[in-house]
């Protein structure tokens, strides 16, 4: 969709579980404030402006939208008697959603349109004496992924180091819809025309691999921790991409629509570090704070369609489709550490 790259903020959430000790010797349960990539094309769908020659001028409307939403992230884990070693089962969710509107007037002689499927209308409309153009946008983001681990504590002096090996699966989906209305009007102010534009597109993606880390933990003060760790990860992702778009006008030659569904698949490389403070209240009850960077290399956008020649050159160019870039995100949270 018609966005510039953003890098969408999460609020907190505060949950926790509880799991019963037998048999079950620790659980661990945080919740997560993530800054999750999620990637629009850039400025591209739409109306366009167009010259006297009917030359592509660019996008009148350009939106930019930040994400408003929360996660959670939870694990529980089962102690192997007589060792350090733990098994857990995690999961975490995030969802979050925006939108935007705007309206403005367009000095540029004429309007055209630009298509998912690439190429553009086909013929412009022009402006009499007074053109305006009102426009929103949406986007909606939901992702899961649910993980196994298994790790064990090494104890040197008073600091313990946790390896740990996991594997993951989860998936990711961006929602964007974009709709504008385009007027034209006469020098008396009087409506002559409307044409409207409507776009939305589903992008999807799935991932599953494996991670190694490693953490360690610092007494540092009577009850509390300071505690540093990260991981490495590779992953299989299979990404999928749908849209469709539609003009309507008051002339034929004003009208058009087009659709797109399209799929790939590729491997990534991820990363992660995070650090964090605890307080122990007692042997079965620690709160936490945190914050971390997570890295992408591979994150899922959606790239810009294109047309070659005039606007008046109906369905000549290049569609609307799936492309990559690397992205390091941050996040901060807190949780608890408890024992039953």
């Amino acid at each position: 969709m018609p966005t510039d790259r953003t890098a969408d903020r999460f609020s907190a959430l505060n949950l926790f579980f509880g799991i019963p000790k037998a048999p079950f010797q620790d659980i661990l349960s945080q919740c997560l404030v993530q800054e999750t990539p999620v990637r629009s094309p850039g400025s591209s769908l739409g109306f366009h402006a167009v010259s006297f020659g009917f030359l592509d001028q660019g996008p009148i409307q350009a939106f930019d939208n930040k994400l408003d939403g929360g996660g959670v992230r939870g694990a529980f884990g089962y102690i192997m008697p007589g060792s350090t070693l733990r098994f857990e089962l995690g999961g975490s969710y995030v969802s979050a959603d925006g939108s935007s509107q705007q309206a403005s007037t367009t000095p540029q002689p004429s309007i055209g349109a630009v298509f998912l499927g690439g190429g553009s209308s086909g013929n412009a409309i022009g402006c009499v004496a007074g053109c305006v153009t009102s426009g929103s946008h949406s986007s909606d983001y939901h992702a899961w992924e649910i993980n196994g681990k298994a790790a064990w504590d090494m104890t040197w002096g008073s600091v313990i180091v946790s390896p740990s090996l996991a594997v993951f699966g989860g998936n990711s989906r961006n929602r964007e819809g974009l709709s504008q209305k385009f007027q034209v009007f006469d020098v008396n102010g009087v409506l002559l025309s409307t044409q409207t534009y409507q776009a939305t597109t589903r992008l999807g993606w799935t991932d599953y691999g494996a991670r190694a880390g490693l953490d360690a933990r610092f007494p540092v003060l009577g009850a509390w921790t300071v505690d540093v760790g990260g991981w490495l990860g590779v992953a299989q992702r299979d990404v999928r991409l749908n849209g469709s778009d539609v003009l309507v006008g008051p002339f034929p030659s004003l009208r058009g629509a087009s659709s797109i569904s399209v799929s790939d698949d590729r491997a990534v490389f991820l990363a992660n570090a995070e650090a964090g403070l605890s307080y122990k209240f007692n042997p079965n009850f620690t709160i936490r704070g945190f914050a971390g960077v997570n890295y992408d290399n591979k994150v899922p956008e959606i790239s810009a369609p294109t047309f070659s020649g005039t606007v008046i050159v109906r369905g000549v160019g290049t569609a609307a489709g799936i492309a990559y870039s690397s992205e390091t995100s941050y996040y901060t949270g807190g949780g608890l550490l408890m024992k039953f």
